[in-house]
């Protein structure tokens, strides 16, 4: 199992699990909740709550840097959102399966 587990203030889930699970090994990562010097980060704040809008945007943003940058992780605020624009973005690229809807 994988998480990030907050470390501070007077509920750390942290110093729980190592009072709880003391055999439990922690791998720490020295990029842990900082931005990877190999990835590009991009962020649209759309104005509208139109799902087909969104994945318009999206798309277009993906086709300009496709070249650049082949594989795109988006996120959405919500499940039901990111399933909804992951089958927008389905019908708009030529080859469906090149969208992955977690």
């Amino acid at each position: 199992s994988a998480a990030t587990i907050p470390t501070m203030g007077l509920k750390s889930v942290e110093k729980f699990i190592e009072k709880r699970f003391r055999d439990a090994i922690h791998i720490r990562a020295d990029l842990m909740h900082k931005h990877h010097p190999s990835t590009k980060q991009v962020f649209f704040k759309t104005e509208t709550a139109d799902i087909e809008e969104r994945a318009e945007l999206i798309f277009e943003a993906i086709q300009d840097e496709s070249e650049k940058y082949p594989k795109t992780i988006v996120f959405a605020n919500s499940a039901r959102d990111a399933q909804s624009i992951a089958e927008e973005l389905m019908e708009r690229f030529e080859d469906p399966s090149l969208v992955f809807p977690y």
